[in-house]
């Protein structure tokens, strides 16, 4: 009776480890994730930077583009155009 409530024991702190392993593996991939924009999308947010008001945030220019997008991508947009002009001015 004894062996087989350690051996319950061991079995459950075994899958509490794997269901962690396995949660820190999904974390650590979504982490490194990173959507490459494409032209297209690259210019569409400059379109629409132009043509909007000056004092919006980046919450409400992303939902103002007329085609939808990862906000991890417009992320990625903002910072390449940020760097871009910059470096232009």
């Amino acid at each position: 009776m004894v062996f087989v409530g350690k051996a319950i024991t061991r079995i459950k702190n075994w899958t509490k480890n794997l269901n962690r392993s396995y949660y820190i593996y999904l974390y650590n991939m979504t982490s490194e994730l990173v959507h490459n924009p494409t032209l297209e999308s690259i210019l569409m947010v400059e379109e629409t930077i132009k043509n909007s008001d000056n004092n919006l945030g980046k919450y409400q220019l992303w939902k103002k583009l007329p085609k939808k997008m990862m906000y991890q991508t417009f992320q990625v947009i903002l910072a390449y155009l940020n760097l871009l002009w910059k470096d232009s001015s």
